[in-house]
């Protein structure tokens, strides 16, 4: 059965990685009233949770387990819709998506050392420039978003400038209590090659570790593997994104 979550009911404990760690930082940022934001529990026969589905303005992130009744999920999806459901890749099989995109997701190994990090406020359309360079994603929807969960400490930005204009950003696009997801990592083509992008992303990192969180992060396919592998990155799974064209 799915149920709606509502502000009697505390948020779901079910563990399904980097997923969960993605609708908890969603959760504590808009709660059970944001119209654009939703949570949904799935519970078997013995009214266990199941899992946990979340939906930010069509943007759907499964948390699953080997319990789910992955029917009734995609059922359901069908019905209220999506723009995009984002899962672990390992229960792939247990639905009829198609047309999915996937990658690994990776662990920081390696303890690294201690480094002082400002958050400046960062110049937003600069960093979804370099993001969104192609096109295709809402400014006002992910400024809206990000900059809300960065206000409430639920994400994290470090940006590089060269000469005043922003050439490179690195995001930690959710965090809990106990870990945090690095993503949304970009240097301009002209400054690339330059040790800009590692440095980012091991002092965002280093940060982290401070704040005692293991750190994670959700690459594309045969892409970006030495990159990460040499800031102490491990591949540890895989995800899939599912878009509903």
């Amino acid at each position: 059965m799915i149920k709606l979550l509502d502000e009697n009911t505390p948020f779901p404990s079910l563990n399904d990685g980097v997923f969960s760690l993605r609708q908890k930082a969603f959760f504590n940022s808009y709660g059970v009233k944001a119209p654009f934001f939703m949570t949904w529990v799935q519970t078997d026969e013995n009214e266990d949770e199941s899992a946990v589905i979340t939906s930010l303005s069509g943007d759907v992130t499964l948390a699953l387990s080997g319990r789910a009744d992955f029917d009734e999920i995609s059922g359901f999806l069908s019905a209220v819709g999506f723009s995009s459901v984002f899962f672990n890749k390992k229960y792939a099989s247990r639905f009829a998506f198609e047309n999915g995109e996937s990658g690994k997701i990776m662990k920081l190994e390696k303890e690294l050392p201690e480094t002082e990090v400002f958050f400046d406020e960062p110049d937003y359309k600069a960093v979804f420039g370099l993001l969104f360079e192609n096109g295709g994603v809402s400014f006002p929807d992910w400024f809206t978003d990000l900059s809300l969960r960065a206000r409430k400490g639920f994400a994290y930005i470090l940006t590089h400038k060269e000469n005043g204009k922003t050439v490179a950003c690195a995001l930690c696009q959710a965090t809990d209590e106990k870990s945090a997801l690095i993503g949304s990592v970009k240097t301009d083509r002209e400054f690339r090659n330059k040790g800009i992008g590692t440095f980012l992303v091991t002092k965002l990192c280093a940060f982290l570790q401070k704040e005692n969180k293991t750190v994670f992060l959700c690459r594309e396919e045969n892409k970006n593997e030495d990159f990460y592998s040499r800031i102490g990155f491990k591949n540890c799974g895989e995800w899939m994104s599912i878009k509903n064209e």
